[in-house]
């Protein structure tokens, strides 16, 4: 493993209110991302979930979060979260009620148990609902809500989040681009430092914001509304950010006329997703910002591939322990020590000539692991990897080639323990009680393997004591079953009840009268051999 060394870049971006005659502020830029604690001041981070909104504010100690996107980005925010030590919210923001932005809304709530939960209209509240399970319903249900309009504020910590908009919220369906429209649009203000969280407002929501309260909209550092989305050069002015961040994905950029225009006045763009920033994270004592990107990994294991045939592609796994929100197995970057042998690209692995290469994935910050693959010309597998089998019984197996075409190479086949299970060009004789591998061998060396366990004789019959039953709820009973031949392993019998609401039996046949109902409990010496018994239970 190795580790590079993080280093600090001292940016002179002007991030502070520009007065006539001021000096530059100093912004602090690390490459790597670093957990802040709760110590006085601002954090707010822009988590990297792909192409929807996850946004951390933490003021003095005290929480918020806003949207979160579909189900699948929950769990990457909620490791996040508790990353930096985070265990209950104070607030949830739902901006508006499109499924990118509230889908999984219920999880962080029900895992995080935030006070109040800040909304723009019922409509987004009704479909924060539409999203729970009936856990996460009661729980939702249980928390405080409040309908945000322009004027109406909250603090947090020594901040203040202020609604501007919308200034009218459309009677949309939840499926309607006009949901866009009823965005909640906030600023937050801590200290000298300003912020603007827009949802997905388009411009002529925020221009109403603007001409409901002249002003309103200006902020040093904006939320891209609508992820990538580009915005006219009026409604940019009227913020006039420092700091545009975009929360986005490797896929969508901002266009080329956006970028100019922002370039124009001087902002600064952030983009999350792998290739861009990653996570962004801005903390400020509410006099300067400090501007912290990227991700930092303190191991990354490469799980050991399987060996390979010329040709063939498989997919590795890596694994990270790392302070950003989730394992960053696709941003990882891979390399193979001998491309003749094998290629990688995104941790897929192409077998190219025979032989041995190393394919190493590092993390952003260098630290890295590597595993060795083996390349052949052929490989063989099996159609199944373990058999349980009857003294007596047969079984074939079936060994495919890859490729398949493959010429020069010939196969045996191989027991480790004839005593037990024999074979013969892939049948199986199943001989004596234990355990035997099977083995197809290619004359390269490679080999598979179908583990073979023999128990005893091969079942005929089974009969129950009783096929009949009647009980009151509370009473037991216990069923025993006769198999023949009398060699059979009664150990083997498997039980089981169609319905353990009225009947429960365990692996003994002992049953339980559990509710008020008819049942039926199965015991079963194979696949085709078994016997019933039907019990009806009485209140």
């Amino acid at each position: 493993m190795k580790r590079l060394a993080l280093f600090i870049v001292v940016l002179s971006l002007l991030l502070g209110l520009v007065v006539s005659g001021s000096a530059e502020e100093a912004v602090v830029e690390e490459t790597v991302e670093t957990a802040v604690g709760a110590a006085p001041g601002l954090e707010v981070y822009f988590l990297d979930l792909g192409r929807v909104d996850g946004i951390l504010l933490r003021a003095d100690g005290e929480t918020c979060f806003i949207d979160v996107g579909f189900k699948r980005d929950t769990k990457v925010a909620i490791q996040y979260l508790h990353g930096l030590g985070i265990d209950q919210l104070d607030c949830y923001v739902g901006t508006h009620g499109h499924a990118d932005h509230i889908e999984g809304a219920p999880e962080m709530i029900v895992e995080f148990r935030p006070k109040r939960i800040y909304l723009s209209h019922e409509g987004a509240y009704k479909g924060i609902l539409e999203c729970c399970n009936d856990s996460q319903r009661q729980v939702v249900e249980q928390t405080e809500r409040l309908y945000m309009v322009p004027g109406d504020s909250f603090t947090l910590g020594r901040g203040t989040m202020t609604c501007v908009g919308p200034v009218r919220v459309r009677n949309s369906s939840l499926s309607s681009s006009d949901e866009n429209e009823n965005s909640l649009i906030t600023r937050f203000d801590y200290g000298e430092r300003s912020l603007l969280f827009t949802g997905d407002a388009s411009d002529e929501t925020l221009r109403a914001a603007d001409y409901n309260n002249p002003g309103c909209l200006a902020a040093e550092v904006l939320k891209n509304p609508h992820h990538h989305g580009a915005h006219g050069k009026d409604v940019i002015e009227l913020i006039h950010p420092k700091l545009v961040v975009f929360c986005t994905d490797n896929g969508y950029y901002p266009k080329q006329e956006y970028r100019s225009i922002l370039s124009d006045i001087g902002a600064r763009m952030l983009l999350t997703g792998s290739d861009n920033q990653g996570n962004v994270g801005l903390v400020t004592d509410g006099a300067r910002w400090e501007v912290r990107c990227g991700y930092s990994a303190q191991s990354v294991t490469v799980d050991a591939p399987a060996p390979m045939a010329v040709g063939q592609k498989q997919e590795l796994s890596a694994h990270a322990v790392s302070d950003k929100l989730r394992s960053p197995d696709h941003q990882l970057g891979w390399n193979s020590s001998d491309e003749s042998v094998a290629i990688v690209h995104n941790g897929v692995v192409l077998g190219v000539g025979p032989g041995t290469a190393t394919i190493t994935a590092a993390a952003i910050n260098g630290v890295s692991d590597s595993a060795e693959v083996r390349v052949y010309t052929a490989l063989v597998s099996l159609d199944k990897d373990t058999l349980r089998m009857a003294i007596g019984e047969k079984e074939r197996l079936k060994a495919s080639v890859t490729p398949s075409n493959v010429e020069g190479v010939t196969g045996e086949w191989i027991s480790s323990d004839p005593a037990v299970a024999t074979v013969d060009d892939g049948q199986v004789v199943a001989q004596a009680r234990g355990v035997a591998q099977i083995i197809a061998r290619l004359s390269n060396g490679v080999e598979a393997a179908c583990e073979v366990e023999v128990y005893g004789a091969k079942p005929k019959s089974v009969k129950l004591s009783k096929s009949k039953l009647t009980l009151s709820v509370g009473d037991t009973y216990g069923l025993t079953a006769k198999v023949q031949p009398s060699e059979y392993d009664l150990s083997e019998l498997e039980w089981s009840s169609s319905d353990d609401d009225v009947i429960w039996v365990d692996d003994s046949g002992n049953v339980t009268a559990v509710g008020p109902g008819s049942a039926k409990v199965t015991v079963r010496a194979s696949d085709k051999v078994k016997a019933v018994c039907r019990i009806k239970v009485k209140d």
